[in-house]
């Protein structure tokens, strides 16, 4: 290296940075030996064009400096040129690094740093603008930083683009080239990338945007090029701030100082550093992102560089839309001369508040500004941050009004829409979707003033806030729309005041016990973790009567995820409560009720009631002052005496609840930890709430941790069962809850209450017992699940694909699907289940992936666009198609869901139709129903002349599980019935018409409808005769036959049943147990043999009894062997033998436990009733039946409580039932049994002491009188 270059008294040490058009060199002047920088002119650049311009400027760098003498600006030392002619210019040499290389090294700058160094800058820059200069390309390149021991010192370098205010004669524009006028893009302010003339408020507009970067770590204006980056300079949009310094007196200064338009602009340097030195910076902590605006760009890159998005996706979010409006109270409407300016002002505050609570401001239509909530990344607390941006909108609202407009006739309003629901996420464009449009029609309606939400909206704040229903808007919103009023006092929490706490035994006596230490003047503390919904709040609640029964104080604090940047401030919330000081308060009134509380307590008043009044931002009254203290030593004096003012307001015992700790604010998880090793006794209990991603800072020794997982199967039963004690729910489907609940409280309680309500409001089961209605996730629970899967990056696709599959899928299926390689698949998978996604289980000796919760599932599903779900399902359905070895209707039923989901649905409803009729013929009734709920949903999409076939056939399945599930007379099989029924007249033959007329006339038996059993039966058979199916008119007479027998006709019924029997080809019609829903053969062996009983032929009573079971097992038709074994526990009874009857009985019971048929599970309860002597158990069991419309023989069941009582010879009550049982044969035209009742009654009243002769030799010359009539032989007279 040339060692002098030229420079006459200068040796060049080395050099230490290089330009396009100069460099800068290391050097020791001879004479002193001091170290300088000097700068050279480049040589290679003399013959450019520009070149005069190039030394125009760097003699006007010379000018400058020379102007400029302060310790926080570079000094020039010395300037001319080289033996070559070359200029240069000598500055004193500054150690240390620029800003932007300690930015590079360190990322963002602790707080107190920032200040002193941004300070600096800023009394240099007023120093300059002083003496009329500024410097036009302020930047963190351009600031040196150097510390000495604990002090750090800025100076900012390079005054190139550095020009007086005042400049005549001289044109700004030959001393700039297009490459360089401009100043950096990234720190220059609007009107200079404009080509206009800077000023001292371009240079605070730089100075502002280094100070962000400072913060945040990364540059304000960031783009893939300089024209993006300059086209975001010259947005007029104003620059959205760090959701942490929002509301906080920074972005108010910060506001000022970046504001776009010139005018708006903060233009005193000196002022500027003035405000920034009263501002108490210490109360910021922790990392401050960037704008949710920038942050999105940087995240849907990333997620696009890993192909994950794959196109679209979609997103459930919750859209926050207010429009501000000015208005007046004159006559005459005027506006104020700085309207646009306040305008400007009340928009920018708004921005700041949507940006502290996690808001993206995606854009304005007219006076509407849209902002989502869960875009671009979601949290489970979207609509709750909604809801509180909301009312903390109205109340800036209400404050700029009085600091602005106080004493004049204009107003500014507000009315904000919230509503929730899904939006269409797609790289490279903004989020779109029918949920933005509806939120704009909700705030058009909603009266300035107000916050409206949607039933979405609402239903994920119901918990969280007071609401008030709004009227009147029926006709424009389809759904209901409730007024935001404020948020509730209290956070919510699992299990209904009332009801007994389940579960948490452990964990709950662990507690207690750390009370019972607190008593004796210990301090305990545990630290509760557990995911969201687990009932960490809801244990410690549960223990609030406890600790209040023992005059302790209970003070709650709640951390939250929009302060986390500001120090203490859950601490600060709860002094305030304490005191009582509201947000409203005077200050000098809130000073008075902080120092009388300081002075009661025995606070120190010279060093901490001060500082505590600089915090909560209050005046400081004299004689008091602020001690200058060191940023330790300060936050040392907050610890002690926060700790001091809380034991001492806490003389007896105080239970201290900190929830969210993984929300705190890292100055507020110091204090805990001071409060935790101060040595000072005091009797606390400390009961910390945290999920279980927070790692906690606390010694192990101090705090206990108690991990809370899912409630065991039982505990979630017993939950179920405490929550629906006065509206029962059916057990399948108390079941379908715990299965997709997965043992979290938060889902148990959810989908209990949603199913409980539903029951409630329509009397009704039938919607909860379609898929459909499974599949949807209630809206209280959306903003969780949908944050679980929104925090996957890579993984996500895979757990869509999952999610399209099934809740349990197998590597192999997985891996055929996706189109990822196996390593990366096996990573995808892992993640799943370390973000407690999915988990391994085993099933049938097979590792098997399933999704921890059902609805994690159906929100990984509600995630996925329609052509995606599309393009899975169909390559799903042939891959299991091409793959299956062993077939069964679970896998058809899966194929035909696949096949729905790939729009097929011709080939989904076949597949379906044989998945849902093996189902029934097994008596899976449930999965029959939910399978044929499906399949009417899709047949409403299915366009083609099969549609209504489909739909006959549907209806036969679903009529024949209801009957079986619901039992016979249920009237949701009577709805489908009809419907079927009508289908059948619209469509004229059909093959489906004798299954459709079987269940009718099936309904109609069992329902005692006597008169239409009698005309449809008829009708069949002339039909079976018509078109020659000797099969449907076998069933015709078995059913003309069961009307014969019903009304007493017992020779008529004889020979229908006979006729039936001797036509059924076991071969040919073994299929009308499937078709018809109860076998032929097996019913007519069953009722003959009750005829035959009162027909005198005991002996083929019995036999065709036994003829019944067997057929029945032989066909494995469950239904028919039901039927046959309650026909023949009632020919046990005929005979008076108990002992056969219990074998029986015991064996249906089973059955109808096993495939839950309720109406057959009564009958058998009431058959074991009769054979235990138990009328009690028999009366209940006859009141179900009743309720379920099964009144088919109930004059016979309910004569078994009469043989009961005549057992115990309680002659009185058997007769009273018996004369029951004969009004029962009247009102439902049911004469079978009318004989032997009367027989019956002959019997008991002769018995009676005394015994009642005259009546009864009445009834039994009535009873010889209808056993002629109805041609029963019987001897036993």
């Amino acid at each position: 290296m040339n060692r002098s270059l030229g420079v006459i008294g200068y040796e060049i040490l080395d050099c230490t940075g290089e330009g396009t058009f100069g460099t800068v060199y290391r050097a020791k002047q001879k004479s002193t030996g001091q170290i300088t920088a000097i700068k050279v002119l480049k040589e290679n650049v003399r013959n450019d064009i520009s070149y005069e311009r190039r030394k125009a400027r760097f003699l006007r760098e010379t000018q400058v400096c020379a102007a400029l003498r302060h310790p926080y600006i570079v000094q020039i030392l010395d300037q001319g040129s080289t033996k070559d002619e070359l200029l240069y210019a000598v500055f004193e040499f500054v150690e240390g690094e620029t800003l932007q290389n300690l930015l590079k090294r360190k990322g963002a700058l602790p707080i107190r740093q920032l200040k002193i160094i941004m300070s600096q800058v800023l009394e240099a820059l007023a120093y300059a603008h002083q003496k009329g200069i500024i410097h036009r390309d302020l930047k963190p390149g351009n600031i040196m930083v150097h510390s000495i021991q604990d002090h750090t010192y800025a100076k900012i370098l390079d005054f190139g683009m550095g020009g007086f205010l005042e400049e005549s004669g001289v044109d700004y524009q030959t001393l700039t080239l297009p490459s360089d006028a401009l100043g950096t893009p990234s720190y220059g302010a609007p009107e200079q990338l404009r080509g206009e003339r800077p000023s001292s408020k371009s240079d605070l507009y730089s100075w502002g945007l280094v100070f962000l970067e400072c913060l945040t770590g990364e540059p304000v204006m960031k783009g893939a090029s300089v024209a993006d980056i300059i086209h975001q300079q010259l947005l007029l949009d104003d620059i959205v701030l760090p959701a942490g310094i929002a509301s906080h007196p920074l972005s108010t200064l910060l506001r000022r100082v970046l504001a776009k338009r010139v005018e708006d602009r903060a233009s005193d340097a000196s002022a500027v550093l003035a405000e920034l030195e009263k501002i108490h910076l210490d109360d910021l902590v922790g990392s401050f992102r960037s704008s949710v605006k920038e942050q999105s760009s940087y995240y849907v890159a990333d997620e696009t560089a890993e192909g994950i998005l794959a196109g679209q996706d979609l997103q459930e979010v919750t859209l926050l839309c207010y429009a501000i409006e000015l208005t007046s109270n004159q006559e005459k409407k005027t506006v104020p001369e700085n309207r646009d300016f306040l305008f400007r002002s009340i928009k920018n505050n708004f921005a700041d508040i949507v940006s502290k609570y996690g808001g993206y401001a995606a854009g304005s239509l007219g006076d509407f500004h849209l902002c989502y909530f869960g875009y671009p990344r979601s949290s489970d607390m979207d609509a709750s941050l909604a809801g509180r941006c909301a009312l903390n909108l109205q109340k800036e609202m209400e404050v700029f009004h009085q600091k602005n407009l106080a004493d004049s006739p204009f107003r500014f309003n507000v009315r904000i829409g919230i509503h929730s629901g899904p939006i269409l996420v797609e790289r490279g464009a903004v989020p779109s979707g029918e949920t933005s449009h509806d939120v704009l029609r909700l705030t058009a309606l909603t009266p300035p003033g107000k916050i409206y939400l949607s039933h979405t909206s609402c239903e994920r704040l119901i918990q969280r806030v007071n609401i008030e229903p709004v009227t009147g808007l029926e006709s424009f919103i389809e759904r209901g729309v409730a007024a935001l009023i404020s948020e509730k006092s209290n956070p919510p929490h699992l299990f209904q005041q009332g009801l007994p706490f389940i579960g948490r035994i452990k964990e709950r006596e662990s507690i207690e016990k750390g009370f019972e230490k607190v008593k004796q003047g210990s301090t305990v503390s545990f630290l509760i973790q557990g995911e969201p919904g687990i009932g960490k709040s809801s244990l410690i609640r549960s223990l609030y009567p406890l600790f209040q029964s023992e005059d302790s104080l209970l003070e709650e604090i709640q951390c939250y995820p929009e302060y986390k940047n500001n120090a203490l401030y859950p601490i600060w919330q709860m002094i305030r409560r304490q005191i009582n000081i509201s947000e409203k308060e005077n200050p000098e009134e809130a000073v008075k009720k902080l120092k009388d509380a300081f002075i009661m307590t025995k606070s120190d008043m010279d060093t901490f009631f001060p500082l505590c009044c600089l915090w909560l931002s209050l005046p400081i009254p004299a004689p008091y002052e602020l001690k200058k203290l060191s940023f330790e030593k300060q936050k040392s004096v907050l610890f002690e005496g926060l700790s001091h003012f809380i034991r001492y307001i806490a003389s007896r015992k105080i239970v201290l609840v900190i929830e969210d700790l993984h929300w705190a604010d890292p100055t507020t998880l110091e204090w805990i930890h001071f409060l935790l090793e101060s040595n000072e006794e005091s009797s606390m209990l400390l009961l910390l709430t945290a999920r279980p991603d927070f790692k906690s800072p606390f010694s192990k020794k101090k705090v206990s941790t108690l991990s809370l997982n899912e409630l065991s199967v039982e505990e979630s039963q017993e939950f179920v069962l405490s929550l629906t004690q006065n509206n029962p729910i059916p057990s399948e489907i108390q079941k379908n809850i715990l299965s997709r609940a997965g043992g979290l409280p938060i889902f148990i309680e959810t989908l209990t209450q949603t199913i409980v309500e539903k029951v409630s409001t329509q009397n009704k089961t039938e919607e909860v017992l379609r898929s459909s209605f499974w599949g949807n996730i209630p809206n209280s629970l959306m903003d969780l699940l949908n944050a679980q899967i929104h925090q996957l990056h890579k993984s996500r696709e895979t757990a869509q694909i999952a999610s399209i599959i099934g809740r349990d899928f197998e590597y192999d299926l997985m891996a055929q699907i996706s189109f990822l390689s196996e390593a990366a698949l096996k990573e995808d998978l892992q993640e799943l289940i370390n973000q407690r996604i999915i988990e391994i289980k085993e099933i049938k000796n097979r590792e098997v992936y399933t999704f921890k919760h059902a609805l994690l599932k159906e929100a990984a599903y509600l995630s996925v666009t329609q052509a995606k779900k599309k393009e899975y399902h169909s390559r799903i359905a042939e891959i299991l198609e091409k793959n299956n070895s062993n077939p069964n209707e679970q896998y058809f039923m899966e194929l035909s869901k696949h096949y729905a989901g790939a729009l097929d649905y011709e080939k989904a409803i076949s597949i379906g139709i044989d998945a849902a009729t093996s189902f029934l013929n097994k008596a899976s009734l449930l999965e029959a129903i939910t399978l044929s709920f499906e399949m009417l949903d899709w047949i409403d999409l299915y366009q083609n002349t099969k549609k209504e076939e489909f739909r006959l056939q549907i209806h036969r399945i679903l009529t024949q599980a209801l009957m079986g599930s619901h039992g016979w007379a249920d009237p949701k099989v009577k709805k489908y019935l009809d419907i079927s029924r009508s289908l059948l007249d619209e469509i004229g033959e059909s093959r489906h018409y004798g299954p459709i007329l079987c269940s009718l006339m099936t309904y109609h038996y069992v329902s005692s409808n006597r008169k239409e059993l009698k005309c449809i039966s008829e009708e069949v058979m002339h039909h079976a005769v018509v078109i020659s199916d000797i099969g449907l008119e076998i069933a015709g007479k078995m059913f003309y036959g069961l009307w014969a027998h019903g009304a007493g006709e017992y020779e008529e019924a004889e020979a229908c049943f006979e006729y039936a029997l001797s036509h059924y080809d076991p071969v040919e019609h073994k299929n009308h147990g499937e078709l018809l829903g109860i076998d032929t053969r097996a019913w007519s062996y069953a009722t003959l043999a009750l005829v035959k009983w009162f027909r005198n032929d005991s002996a083929n009573a019995v036999l065709f009894s036994d003829k019944g079971v067997a057929w029945a097992r032989e066909l494995n038709h469950i239904p028919s062997l039901c039927i046959s074994l309650l026909y023949k526990a009632n020919l046990c009874h005929y005979r008076g033998n108990r002992e056969e009857a219990l074998e029986i009985v015991e064996e249906l019971n089973k059955y109808a436990e096993t495939y839950n048929l309720p109406a057959y599970k009564a009958y058998g309860q009431i058959m074991l009733a009769w054979i235990k002597k138990n009328p009690e158990k028999a009366e209940a069991e006859i009141k179900m039946l009743e309720e379920m419309g099964c009144t088919a023989a109930l004059s016979y069941y309910r004569s078994l409580l009469a043989d009961t009582y005549a057992d115990q010879g309680r002659y009185d009550l058997a007769v009273d039932n018996i004369k029951a049982c004969l009004l029962l044969c009247e009102s439902n035209d049911e004469y079978y049994y009318q004989f032997e009742l009367l027989r019956l009654e002959f019997l008991y009243l002769s018995k009676m002491t005394p015994p009642k002769t005259e009546e009864a030799a009445k009834v039994l010359e009535k009873a010889k009188t209808v056993a002629f009539s109805q041609g029963i032989i019987c001897t036993n007279f």
